[in-house]
């Protein structure tokens, strides 16, 4: 698979889960074989997988599945970013930068 099919697959696969896809394991698994493929195609760094958590965060405040904290003192967003940001990196072994 190129790069740009399975960057495709990966959105396809976050689209998914957030429609409430009942086939999470199996999709959670392709996408973490996806991402570590990518990963050493692309030598993914901390500020990818930040990148990316941010992403993923402002899908789910879309789709509803996480409130919107914008302009607000609630964290929550924030933190669910973080613990997305600190799994991608632990599963892609990158280490964050300090």
């Amino acid at each position: 698979m190129k790069t740009e099919q399975m960057e495709s697959r990966q959105n396809d696969i976050v689209e998914r889960l957030t429609n409430g896809d009942t086939d999470n394991e199996d999709m959670l698994e392709e996408f973490y074989d996806i991402s570590v493929k990518l990963n050493n195609l692309t030598k993914l760094t901390n500020d990818n997988t930040r990148d990316i958590s941010i992403k993923c965060i402002i899908k789910l405040v879309e789709e509803g599945y996480v409130k919107d904290c914008i302009d607000t003192d609630d964290d929550t967003e924030f933190k669910i970013q973080d613990i997305i940001h600190e799994e991608l990196n632990k599963a892609l072994n990158i280490k964050e930068s300090k």
